[in-house]
């Protein structure tokens, strides 16, 4: 998640921006951000934000992140570089619209056929749920608790076996063979301290056990990737730092002697995961990463032998994109993994509504040529799955919204995309969406009856406020977990 900390005040232009950009403005405005701005990433245009949110969003954060709040004008050289950026300001108020009007979204159908959505009786309380986990080997639900600071382990039916406590909110579960490597955030909202930790444990007749640290002092993890590299040194652990102003994507060699220091692949904050594969087809696997802050896309860590990697970026966005979720799937079945992306954070600022967020399908072309198939409209799209849901042979998506439209588009909080081939997907959601704010998303087969199930976590309370009437709802109503529960088989008895 991005920075949702206190909102940055419009003050902070407030008798800097005029209300027009002068003609002679105009042209060096434009000219100073392609300058400036465009050498750290995608030069955003004007008519991706409306005016109100250039002015109180965007511009006040970048303002703040450049740690230009700081100068002082009776500095000659600090004036200067606040004036400059005052130039780049009233260019992008003067160019962008007034407002961002949408026409023609798709719709989204009522009902879930194959499914049963379950209320779970998981810990009611818990509105912050940091992590849920299909683990489809232990036909278990994994559910990291914010509030309590532990994670659980919830039957498919949606009741608590067991409690794990640990020392801040777990955020990502990667299974390799017996071992879980989960990844301990330390804080949700964004910070610098270097608190994270990787731990290793197990799940044995339903309880956590054997656990381990592996890694600790990391800069806010996110996630972590464990693969092995064909080169000698047995385990590596790829770990996405997000960070907020710093942050790292390291590897780490495991070896037999245990983690020793850290390769540094990408330094700098922003990235949310990583794929390890053979991207590239020379027999080695690489390493794919989806980078959402900064210089958001994705970027390939091609693969050169022992120790050897070269960055490659295959895809560019907008820093306005906001880049959230991502999986690996073979869309158009050609034997090449293929992206799905959710694009809809708006976690920094209140924000207009963006058309261009939403969930894309990229297929993976020849040379690793990624090339936009669909793009669905989706007001604040966060979590992304692909799986074939109602077992017809294709893929489908399942797509939460941590951002949706709730005066206009409520029903987007979490969407089944069903797959009609050609690229058409029909959109489908459930009567009692508005029961959370749903966060976290996994799907995998949790009951062993061989489909592929949903469970949904709530991240219902955040700095941007939502309807009131919805919120008093959370409050008299709270839910922290739903089961979508694939009906299409039966399911197998458990014990």
């Amino acid at each position: 998640m991005r920075h949702v900390g206190p909102l940055l005040l419009a003050a902070l232009l407030a008798g800097r921006l005029p209300a027009e950009e002068t003609p002679a403005d105009a042209g060096r405005g434009a000219a100073l951000a392609a300058q400036v701005c465009g050498t750290c990433h995608v030069l955003p245009k004007p008519s991706e934000l409306d005016k109100s949110t250039w002015r109180n969003g965007a511009l006040p954060l970048m303002h703040r992140r450049l740690g230009l709040d700081a100068f002082r004008r009776d500095d000659p050289e600090q004036r200067a570089i606040l004036d400059d950026f005052d130039t780049i300001a009233r260019h992008y108020v003067a160019a962008a619209p007034e407002q961002i009007v949408e026409t023609n979204l798709p719709p989204i159908r009522e009902g879930l056929p194959g499914f049963t959505v379950l209320r779970t009786t998981y810990r009611p309380t818990n509105q912050m749920a940091s992590l849920v986990h299909v683990d489809a080997r232990s036909h278990r639900i994994l559910v990291g608790n914010q509030e309590t600071r532990t994670l659980d382990v919830v039957s498919p039916e949606g009741r608590m076996l067991s409690t794990l406590p640990v020392e801040s909110p777990p955020i990502h579960v990667a299974r390799v063979g017996d071992d879980l490597y989960v990844t301990l955030i330390w804080s949700l909202s964004p910070h610098e301290a270097r608190r994270g930790r990787v731990l290793r444990m197990r799940l044995t007749d339903d309880r956590l056990t054997e656990v381990t640290e592996v890694l600790s002092g990391l800069p806010r993890p996110v996630h972590t990737s464990v693969a092995e590299l064909g080169d000698g040194t047995g385990r590596s652990l790829f770990v996405s730092g997000f960070g907020f102003l710093t942050g790292q994507l390291t590897r780490w060699s495991l070896g037999e002697s245990g983690p020793g220091s850290p390769q540094v692949l990408l330094d700098l904050p922003g990235t949310l995961g990583t794929d390890v594969r053979d991207w590239t087809g020379d027999g080695r696997p690489d390493v794919l990463a989806w980078v959402a802050q900064g210089r958001e896309g994705i970027v390939l860590f091609r693969n050169g032998g022992p120790g050897k990697f070269t960055e490659e970026r295959l895809v560019d966005y907008s820093p306005t994109w906001g880049s959230a979720g991502f999986d690996v799937a073979d869309f158009d079945g050609d034997g090449r993994p293929d992206l799905v992306t959710a694009n809809g954070d708006t976690g920094e600022y209140a924000s207009c509504v963006r058309p261009y967020h939403g969930v894309r399908i990229l297929l993976n072309r020849p040379g690793l040529k990624f090339e936009e198939a669909l793009h669905f409209p989706l007001h604040g799209a966060y979590a992304v799955r692909a799986a074939d849901f109602d077992g017809d042979g294709d893929l489908d998506i399942a797509a939460t919204s941590f951002f949706p439209d709730y005066r206009g588009r409520m029903e987007e909080s979490f969407v089944l995309l069903e797959n009609r081939g050609g690229m058409r997907f029909e959109a489908r959601t459930f009567e009692s969406v508005p029961s959370g704010r749903w966060m976290t998303l996994d799907a995998g087969d949790m009951d062993g009856d061989g489909d592929t199930d949903i469970v949904l976590g709530a991240g219902n309370w955040v700095a941007f406020p939502v309807l009131k009437d919805l919120a008093a709802r959370w409050r008299a109503d709270p839910v922290s977990v739903m089961i979508l529960r694939n009906d299409r088989r039966p399911s197998a008895p458990r014990p």
